[in-house]
């Protein structure tokens, strides 16, 4: 199955059995009938990626030496299936492909942008914040983006509450990603039949 993300100069392998009829009564796809399956990736770059057989299913095999070339972000793919002068779409979908941390020279900031506005807001509000915190853009109603060290206190009161509901949402999810509780409080109510 296709990864939803790849982190580039790290090695990808997943496997793919493509069994499917295109209408006129075939089962085709398998590697053992002679199909090759490909991918294409479009995004920021475009790539083509062919699996090699493994029995009767398809194997991608990405080395990292490859991966490195791969520039990051969003990107589209295509999947499908040849064999000769035939050619049948089979699926597609979304990958990322994220930088490699490891090679990164450049300062890194892993927090969610909910996090970097709610240490923006209250640096605001105690009247601590550097330039750059100043600077972050909030889109208001009625107008574009406007900076931090324009809004009134009561507005920056209002966008603290939004970023620290959103930054809740985002530990609920990881925290369901990784199998813990979400620390949602679930309240159920008894009566009697």
């Amino acid at each position: 199955m296709e990864p939803s993300a790849l982190t580039a100069n790290t090695n990808v392998i997943w496997n793919e059995t493509v069994s499917f009829d295109p209408g006129d009564g075939r089962t085709i796809g398998s590697p053992v009938d002679g199909w090759t399956l490909k991918y294409r990736f479009r995004g920021p770059a475009n790539y083509t990626i062919v699996a090699g057989p493994n029995g009767a299913s398809h194997t991608v095999t990405l080395a990292a030496a490859v991966t490195n070339t791969y520039a990051p972000g969003d990107y589209w793919w295509f999947s499908y299936v040849e064999k000769g002068a035939e050619r049948f779409d089979y699926k597609s979908g979304r990958i990322t492909i994220k930088a490699d941390p490891v090679a990164a020279t450049a300062a890194f900031d892993g927090r969610t942008n909910a996090q970097k506005m709610i240490t923006a807001i209250e640096a605001m509000m105690q009247g601590t914040a550097s330039r750059e915190e100043q600077s972050y853009t909030i889109n208001a109603p009625g107008g574009g983006g406007r900076s931090l060290s324009f809004f009134p206190r009561e507005d920056l009161i209002k966008f603290l509450q939004f970023f620290q509901r959103a930054r809740e949402a985002e530990v609920a999810a990881e925290n369901a990603a990784a199998g813990r509780g979400t620390g949602r409080r679930i309240l159920t109510r008894f009566t009697r039949s």
